[in-house]
């Protein structure tokens, strides 16, 4: 919810159209996430499937804690 009051801030007389575009980004990322799932079960079941949902989960930890990081840096 943070992310989609964030976004909204942006500009206040475009809400409708900001809403539309987050609304529909998450029912694009929940079907390729859904044709992702069914394609590593396919491929090994529930261990491939945890593996990818772990790598899936530590690429953006990973950039965020970089950028956090980078972030921390250059406030110095």
């Amino acid at each position: 919810m943070l992310v989609q009051t964030r976004m909204l801030s942006i500009d206040p007389s475009a809400r409708s159209r900001l809403n539309t575009v987050f609304v529909v980004d998450n029912f694009i990322g929940g079907s390729i996430g859904s044709t992702l799932a069914g394609v590593f079960w396919q491929a090994g079941g529930w261990p491939v499937l945890m593996i990818a949902a772990a790598v899936v989960t530590c690429i953006p930890l990973a950039i965020w804690f970089t950028q956090r990081n980078r972030a921390l840096i250059s406030e110095r």
